[in-house]
């Protein structure tokens, strides 16, 4: 096997840099799976000093190498929790930051459904993410987000960043989907999200609630409104 490749594994970190700048390594290195020196730096070292060694190598390096399933190293970096390591990575103009696996799935829709804020943040702030992206099962990061397993308040930051994103396209049947999701996983109030989703994508609310339900989001959206005035007012 590659001797970069174990180093990097075991996170023997000297020993792969000094490895890293030999010029007879193969850092492109792939196992039978398809994952390579990089995949393994964006998930096993969790120090950026190999990473920054590896993304110094800029001619020679494959940044978009994917494994057997379709997954890139970004694709394995949005799995951590790991921000400083993701400005690094996208520092680099070849990465391909909306890089779909073989299920569909992008390295938001992984930051999304782990509750990852901070990566989320990083990606929805870079110009080239397809922030519409569809997995093989038709879901959105935006969806990901609301049928998530992470904590609540995470996740509601998320679903804020998202829809007050310009890009963010979202019609109705997404819009009820993202309700259904976020009342089964206790995400936060369904009227305030349907609120949030009308406020910020133009949405009327009587397209997403009925009877009971929307005299109560009418009622709510009326006091956000007033609340926001009352804002302005004191700020000027």
């Amino acid at each position: 096997m590659n001797e970069l490749y174990v180093a990097v594994y075991h996170r023997h970190v000297e020993k792969a840099i000094r490895l890293i700048e030999k010029q007879t390594t193969d850092i492109n290195y792939r196992n039978k799976f398809g994952i390579s020196i990089l995949h393994l730096a964006c998930k096993k070292t969790y120090t950026t000093r190999i990473l920054k060694t590896l993304l110094s190598q800029r001619r020679h390096l494959d940044v978009n190498a994917t494994d057997v399933d379709g997954k890139t190293a970004l694709h394995n970096l949005c799995e951590q929790d790991w921000p400083d390591a993701l400005r690094l990575l996208l520092a680099d103009p070849r990465v391909s930051v909306s890089e779909q696996c073989s299920s569909g799935l992008t390295p938001l829709h992984e930051s999304c459904y782990l509750g990852h804020c901070d990566m989320v943040n990083i990606l929805v702030r870079h110009p080239d993410l397809d922030i519409n992206a569809k997995n093989k099962n038709g879901r959105t990061s935006l969806y990901c987000t609301c049928a998530g397993y992470a904590e609540s308040s995470k996740r509601e930051k998320i679903v804020r960043c998202i829809l007050e994103d310009e890009r963010t396209a979202l019609d109705i049947r997404e819009a009820k989907q993202c309700l259904e999701q976020a009342e089964q996983t206790n995400m936060m109030d369904p009227i305030d999200l349907g609120i949030l989703m009308c406020s910020t994508k133009g949405i009327p609310l009587e397209k997403l609630f009925t009877g009971q339900e929307l005299e109560i989001a009418l009622q709510r959206s009326s006091q956000n409104l007033s609340k926001s005035a009352r804002n302005i007012v004191e700020y000027d």
